[in-house]
């Protein structure tokens, strides 16, 4: 990723948004992270920290994204900071529903 905006390859990476990449490539490691780790231990709950955080990171990577494309007149980061914000209560309610009592 920073090779691509030094060498400017590329259009879609440059110095103003490798940021952007970068939290968006770290949120998703922490969701893939957090997935195989309710798949490889189904009897801990502590994953869902790891997917809230990765969603937020992906969000904000996501609205930074869309603010150096599209720039600041184009209302369309907030939607996905409040989208974000729905995934999260969304994984909240389903952890609420599929938990087991033992």
């Amino acid at each position: 990723m920073l090779y691509l905006a030094a060498a400017g390859v590329t259009s879609f990476v440059t110095w103003s948004n490798v940021w952007a990449y970068l939290l968006m490539g770290i949120g998703a490691f922490l969701v893939l992270r957090a997935i195989l780790g309710m798949v490889l231990l189904p009897k801990s709950y502590y994953h869902f920290g790891g997917i809230i955080g990765g969603i937020i990171l992906i969000a904000i990577g996501a609205a930074w994204l869309s603010v150096s494309v599209y720039g600041w007149d184009r209302p369309f980061w907030p939607l996905i900071i409040v989208g974000g914000g729905v995934l999260v209560i969304v994984a909240g309610v389903a952890n609420y529903l599929t938990r087991r009592t033992e």
